[in-house]
């Protein structure tokens, strides 16, 4: 509101001024028991996921409506009820890979929360799709110099590294035995592999 005042003397002198007043409405603001969603699900199979939301503000959240990618369900309804200020709620998700996704390439974006009354929610999920299906990795280690040669032989002491395709953490290393093998089960999934040997040029690759 604004609001003019006058003030006016006896002796005749006047000030005129004004005055704004401003109030606003109570809203709602959620929180998360979760700063993010950082998970895994199996290939195949379908899992789920819990956390809380909470209204930590002054006013009531109105209708609460949850905005999942369509491969991400939920156990818990689309849309809830109100939540005065200091009350939870628990969201369940059923995290559940399709058949395009890669195993070991995770799953990134926001899950949005929102009320009608307030502040939503952007909460940011990394999911990755994993299997338990296991398979053993041969790598074979050629000797460039000798590829060509009648003997052929493959490389002894070949450092292998693998390692996981996005966050770059070492799965498995080892070094190659006397017929340049290296052998190492693994979960079904895409990996990084880096292989050295001195005097030797080296090999990088991504394989499923």
């Amino acid at each position: 509101e604004k609001i003019r005042i006058e003030v006016t003397t006896n002796e005749g002198a006047t000030l005129t001024t004004t005055l704004f007043h401003y109030c606003t409405n109570h809203i709602a603001t959620l929180k998360a028991s979760v700063s993010a969603i950082n998970t895994t699900m199996t290939f195949g199979t379908s899992r789920t996921y819990a956390f809380t939301i909470k209204n930590i503000g002054k006013g009531e959240t109105g209708k609460i409506t949850i905005n999942p990618p369509a491969w991400m369900g939920l156990y818990t309804p689309r849309e809830m009820p109100s939540l005065v200020s200091g009350d939870t709620a628990t969201i369940i998700l059923k995290l559940q890979p399709t058949e395009d996704m890669q195993l070991n390439n995770p799953v990134c974006g926001t899950l949005g929360i929102n009320c009608e009354n307030g502040k939503g929610l952007a909460l940011r999920y990394v999911v990755e799709p994993v299997s338990t299906t296991t398979g053993v990795l041969i790598v074979d280690v050629c000797d460039e110099n000798t590829y060509y040669t009648a003997e052929a032989p493959h490389l002894q002491g070949a450092k292998v590294v693998i390692s996981h395709p996005t966050r770059g953490n070492t799965i498995a290393e080892g070094v190659t035995d006397a017929n340049g093998l290296f052998t190492v089960e693994l979960p079904e999934g895409y990996y990084s592999i880096y292989v050295t040997a001195e005097k030797h040029e080296s090999y990088r690759n991504n394989l499923l």
